[in-house]
């Protein structure tokens, strides 16, 4: 059973470990979801949003990771 939880444990910290960069990361998917579906911009357009958000929140959270340290 201890097992069960240390593995629980290390699974759902792969996933929240960086709060910031699961927040950055679900804004910048429903800020792309939101311009393609609600104004009506092309999905590439969007596509290229999400891949220039995605990159910027990894980066960000990559340099206050690092200045923490």
């Amino acid at each position: 059973m201890k097992l069960l939880g240390t593995v629980f444990r290390e699974l759902t910290g792969l996933f929240l470990d960086d709060a910031f960069l699961a927040v950055a990361a679900l804004g910048t998917l429903g800020i792309a979801g939101l311009l393609i579906k609600a104004l009506g911009i092309a999905p590439l357009i969007g596509g290229g949003l999400l891949l220039a958000g995605s990159v910027a929140s990894l980066l960000v959270s990559v340099w206050r990771g690092a200045v923490q340290r």
